[in-house]
């Protein structure tokens, strides 16, 4: 065989797996098909969200629709205090820590959080579902992140992608899908990688039936750069007379 036919015959084989890899990464970052971490919420409106709900409802708690919910003057002012901008619209999804695709438009308003509660109210980060269209259950995560470059600014952003595949009922099918996006984010694997910086992306598996979790790294003092926005009151002069 000639040197040229070898070549291409490399070619055939290696230029698929690159453009699988590249479908699956954007910006350094790792996705599923729909959506990938560190996307906005204009790449978020492509999406068909189910209802938004309360995801945090106890066991054997009927679920609600969070577009129903009308928060009591106490939980309002709990929401008040850790977010800023024009949040009223979007205060009962900021208090329940859900989003739909109807939400979309009116989280653009909130400039800013300044603080979180990770025990009971807003945790400042804001879960969505959908299912992809072969029925694997799907879970977003959206939080507004400061900007690396100038915390005067937040975005909102995607920082958690959790997937799961009911369809993989077998030993051999939870064996192939685990096969397979270990193969597509080796480069991800939190296993197998140094430990993420700020910005990262890393892979994990989940134990048991088989799933997976995309996280993005948001850096140990992003409580610190948070409250420094203008509107967080961290980032003006102090006087100590």
């Amino acid at each position: 065989m000639s040197l040229r036919a070898v070549l291409i015959a490399i070619s055939a084989i290696a230029i698929p797996s690159v453009c699988i890899a590249a479908e699956f990464e954007k910006n350094g970052l790792p996705c599923v098909a729909e959506v990938c971490l560190g996307d906005g919420l204009g790449e978020l409106g492509k999406i068909q969200w189910s209802r938004a709900q309360n995801p945090d409802l106890p066991i054997g708690r009927a679920p609600h629709l969070t577009s129903t919910r009308k928060l009591r003057p106490e939980e309002l002012k709990m929401v008040q205090s850790q977010f800023r901008g024009d949040v009223m619209q979007a205060a009962p999804y900021l208090y329940e820590n859900s989003f739909d695709g109807s939400t979309l438009s009116i989280l653009a308003r909130v400039a800013a959080v300044c603080s979180t509660n990770p025990f009971s109210g807003p945790k400042g980060e804001l879960i969505g579902a959908y299912t992809t269209q072969v029925g694997n259950p799907t879970r977003v995560t959206i939080a507004l992140i400061p900007n690396q470059a100038d915390t005067s600014k937040q975005q909102w952003r995607v920082v958690k992608i959790t997937r799961s595949f009911p369809a993989a009922i077998s030993d051999e099918q939870q064996s192939e899908v685990r096969d397979q996006l270990a193969e597509r984010y080796k480069a991800f694997d939190i296993r197998k990688t140094k430990n993420a910086k700020q910005g990262e992306g890393r892979f994990l598996m989940s134990f048991g039936p088989p799933g997976f979790t995309l996280n993005l790294d948001r850096g140990i003092d992003e409580a610190n750069r948070r409250i420094l926005h203008p509107a967080c009151g961290g980032s003006g002069k102090v006087k100590i007379d």
